[in-house]
Formats: C-alpha cells, structure tokens, sequence
C-alpha cells in the first residue's frame, strides 16, 4: 500500500508540474516597443464578450476528475492492461498523454505527446478516452475548455517479469 501511495504522490507532483508549465503558455501581445499592447489588455465589457471556442492553457479554476485525483489513479491502476509486447521486452516509463476537457467536462483530442511505445501510448490514450467525465475548468466563474497533460506510468512488479 505504501508504493501505491508514493506512487501515487510522485504522479501528482508530476501533475502538477506539468500543468503549471502547460498554463504558463498564455503569451502578451506586444508592440514593436516590446511593451503590452493596451488594446488586448483593456477588460472586455459584457457588449463586446463574444462566445468563442477558445481552449486556455492558464485558469482560475483547473480542471479535476468528479471523484478527485486519488480516485482517478485507482481507475487507471485498475483499468490499465499492459501491453503484451512491453510486458515481453519489461518496457517500462512514463507515457504523457495531453487532452481537452470541454466546457461539460467531456475528455477530447487526446493524443501522447512523449511516448515509450510498444503499445504503451495507445493504452494510455485508452484509459484517457474511456474516463468518466472530470468536472471542467473555470475562468470568471465560468466553464472553459482548458487544454491538460498528464503522464501515465507503465510499471512491472518484479513479480510478473517474464510472466
């Protein structure tokens, strides 16, 4: 139970981590002085807020599973099924998948963006599409579309290396 656990911390540190760096992406539009653009920092009034599909990288409020962090682990652990080929050649690693979580907590465009193959990618992007739902990101109080990574580890016990 102990390993569950430290595992468990260590891929929330690397969660959070990786979170942090994926919202750190929202850039200033700059002038040809290098100082702000006043025109994009003014605040919107509610007569100029148009709907948009926008998907933001920094928020107020950061996308989560309904049933939290923990809970969300325990169902990657449980609905993980290591791929044959990578059981064979005791491939281990951490797998980044990155994803949307809509505006009603639905897991889109998921995709790996660092792998380490031999089915492992695939699997990961599996468990990700299959997910429940997570309840979604917020800015202004509002629900927003917020862009995610987070890594899924692929880890043999010593027992079952070779089996």
């Amino acid at each position: 139970m102990k390993t569950i656990h430290s595992l468990f911390l260590k891929q929330l540190n690397i969660l959070l981590l990786a979170t942090a760096l994926f919202g750190y992406s929202c850039n200033t539009a700059k002038d040809e002085n290098n100082t702000a653009d006043t025109e994009s920092t003014k605040p919107l009034s509610k007569d100029d807020a148009e709907p948009d599909n926008t998907i933001f990288g920094g928020w107020e409020e950061q996308p989560e599973p309904t049933a939290g962090m923990g809970a969300f682990y325990e169902y990657v652990d449980a609905t993980l099924t290591y791929p044959e080929e990578a059981k064979a050649d005791s491939i281990e690693g951490k797998v980044f998948v990155q994803f949307v979580v809509t505006e009603d907590g639905k897991i889109t465009e998921v995709e790996t963006i660092k792998g380490i193959g031999y089915g492992c990618d695939e699997e990961a992007e599996r468990i990700m599409r299959e997910a429940n739902d997570w309840k979604p990101g917020k800015q202004r109080g509002n629900p927003v579309e917020v862009g995610m990574v987070l890594p899924i580890t692929f880890r043999l016990d010593s027992l079952d290396v070779g089996n």
